[in-house]
């Protein structure tokens, strides 16, 4: 005699909406398609998904199902953000790109949707899996096409690739080079905390060559940071536990990957670091049009007090600059909502690696919070890619899965 299941509804929504979550990166690789318009907004696959994301939230709340860390500040925050921005358009005549804006809120509220959804640590394993497993498609496609045409100089998979004139779909090199930082920093997180697999090295393998490919800077740097954070936690590990095999297999395992990159670094047609050395070469030129913007944009920013905290709004930035960005996430925000909006904007940022520093039981998940937020700050210095959906949307719910999953858990120290 077979007995019925009966799944409540609080838990039907619940895995609903961690596999709403978990599918998200997945979903982000058919961005490059837009599926229809609605006014001014493009919708696109995760747009989709977020809606539905939405949904189930907003059923979640009204049942009135606790989580371990309540969103309500981080709703707030973007309430006052939002205040802010009307504020500069009353008082000070701002003009808004809300399209633009609305993308922005959508990426931001995926934090919420993770703080709501995720709540064990097997779940935020497998949004991991997730970003892993898009940023392994992107970069086989990028290889494939290297392979195909070698004198491609620069290539982000399917979405964006050049050999001088360049085709630009739908996202940037910069973005989907960021996108890679983070899938290599949860990597090299995987591996800190349970060790090397044939399997792991193969991935990173694939995916650092798919970094290289893109040739941004701003990510190379990123990554090399994110590296530099583990190989400080792994000397730290070593000089308390001893030297042993895992040791020496990771040291050797970094060493062969890093000659490894180096060599398939001098296969490429181009090298922008190496070039933003030379005088009139096109990484150079570059550098210095980023220079002229950033230097403009800190000049209307300054301009007055009300200019500093409220900003000219987003929709100014053709008539001020010339250019529909700064080349830089600071000075966009900065400029189109003021030192108000951008304070709320990175408190938001960097709130769950704070708060899971500040658990002295949680350094696993501080890690790897802290890879991901190093990696937001520093590619936001020389480009606006965390208001992408795919890197962006992608940043603030990792970070913010992890701190549902391992807020108040017990997890062995390093």
């Amino acid at each position: 005699m077979t007995q019925n299941v009966i799944v409540s509804p609080s838990s039907a929504l619940d895995k609903a909406g961690s596999a709403i979550i978990a599918a998200m990166p997945i979903a982000a690789l058919g961005n490059i398609f837009t599926l229809f318009h609605l006014g001014g907004l493009s919708f696109h696959a995760t747009d989709l998904l977020f809606c539905f994301g939405f949904l189930l939230a907003a059923i979640t709340l009204l049942l009135e199902r606790g989580t371990q860390i309540s969103p309500r500040w981080y709703v707030v925050a973007i309430l006052i953000m939002v205040e802010t921005s009307a504020t500069g358009i009353v008082l000070l005549g701002n003009v808004v790109d809300w399209a633009k804006y609305f993308r922005f809120l959508e990426t931001l509220l995926w934090g919420i949707l993770a703080l709501l959804f995720v709540r064990t640590e097997r779940q935020s394993q497998k949004f991991l899996n997730s970003i892993i497993i898009a940023a392994t498609v992107l970069s086989s496609t990028s290889i494939y096409l290297f392979l195909t045409n070698p004198e491609l100089q620069r290539i982000a998979g399917y979405f964006s690739y050049a050999g001088g004139e360049g085709l630009d779909v739908q996202a940037s090199y910069n973005e989907l080079g960021a996108f890679y930082s983070v899938a290599l920093a949860c990597m090299m997180w995987r591996i800190f905390t349970n060790g090397w697999t044939f399997l792991r090295v193969l991935l990173l393998a694939v995916v650092g060559f798919g970094l290289l490919l893109t040739q941004s800077r701003s990510s190379f740097l990123a990554t090399a940071t994110v590296l530099t954070i583990f190989g400080f936690f792994w000397i730290k590990k070593v000089s308390r536990e001893g030297l042993n095999f895992r040791s020496l297999a990771t040291a050797f395992s970094v060493l062969i990957l890093l000659i490894c990159a180096f060599f398939a670094s001098s296969l490429l047609s181009i090298n922008r670091i190496s070039e933003s050395f030379v005088s009139g070469s096109n990484a150079a030129t570059s550098m210095s049009v980023r220079y002229e913007l950033w230097h403009k944009s800190l000049e209307l920013w300054t301009a007055g007090p009300s200019r500093f905290l409220l900003g000219y709004g987003s929709a100014k930035f053709d008539a001020l600059l010339q250019s529909s960005t700064a080349d830089c996430f600071y000075l966009d925000h900065g400029l189109s909502q003021g030192l108000l909006g951008l304070f709320l904007i990175l408190s938001i940022l960097v709130t769950p690696s704070l708060k899971l520093w500040h658990q002295r039981s949680e350094k696993q998940g501080a890690l790897l919070a802290t890879s991901v937020l190093v990696v937001a700050l520093i590619v936001s210095i020389t480009g606006n890619v965390l208001v992408d959906p795919m890197f962006g949307g992608v940043t603030f719910a990792l970070s913010y899965g992890v701190l549902a999953a391992y807020h108040r858990t017990e997890v062995a120290e390093f």
